[in-house]
């Protein structure tokens, strides 16, 4: 298999781990995420770490179905479930209409670091290049989508008919973290995450759809007045 797997499962705490966090070789008391054949951890050496199935274990007739992608997103999952702060980007929204000379920008949300009290992961983990997490802070939900590229995030995300405040973490930074370095890759990866604003958008915030109408009744007024304006002029000139 060409894949190096960056993470597998510890089965004695069955959680995700990075190779630095088991014993080298066959003892790291691992199995794959994907298809639970027992993992060995190749650490050291000029190599980056990994993780590869035992010798032997997975053949042409015994296929792991593994993906670095989907790798990712079981260890991003155990970073956000271990964690109850992430660090967003400040949401500007701006309206324009410069034909009518009209422009309006908000600071819907401030840059800050967001504490979250639980966090629910709503889809089963697929062959899909995304995943999403749902976080409660209390006042209200956010939905988080992990995405790596080619994904069309825009706008709210619908969950139970209800329109969530919605964040998007482009995940392709971090397949550079693991193609430039050698080892401690999940705390790299907890960095970049957590704590960076890498990556990082908001495509809605509820309170934009009140700032949305008002700059709609900006624009008609202003449509009303140009009209107007058009009206007293033709009536001049005849």
């Amino acid at each position: 298999m060409d894949v190096l797997i960056p993470f597998a499962k510890h089965v004695a705490t069955n959680r995700v781990v990075s190779v630095d966090e088991v014993p080298r070789g066959n003892a790291c008391g691992c199995v794959c995420i994907f298809c639970d054949v027992p993992m060995q951890a190749r650490k050291g050496g000029i190599n980056r770490e990994h993780f590869s199935h035992q010798p032997r274990l997975v053949d042409d007739e015994h296929y792991c179905p593994a993906s670095f992608q989907r790798s990712i997103f079981w260890m991003a999952r155990r970073i956000l479930s271990e964690s109850r702060e992430i660090s967003l980007p400040s949401y500007d929204l701006t309206f324009d209409e410069p034909h009518y000379g009209l422009r309006q920008s908000s600071t819907l949300v401030d840059e800050q670091r967001l504490k979250y009290d639980s966090i629910i992961f709503p889809y089963f983990l697929s062959n899909l290049a995304y995943d999403v997490a749902l976080l409660n802070v209390g006042e209200y939900t956010l939905a988080v989508t992990l995405v790596f590229g080619g994904i069309d995030t825009p706008g709210a995300f619908v969950y139970q008919e209800q329109a969530l405040a919605h964040v998007v973490i482009e995940m392709r930074p971090i397949e550079l973290l693991f193609d430039n370095h050698k080892t401690g890759f999940r705390l790299l990866m907890e960095s970049l995450l957590l704590s960076s604003l890498e990556g990082k958008r908001w495509t809605y915030y509820p309170t934009q759809e009140a700032l949305a109408e008002s700059f709609k009744a900006k624009f008609e007024a202003a449509v009303q007045a140009f009209a107007k304006q058009e009206n007293e002029r033709t009536r001049r000139l005849n």
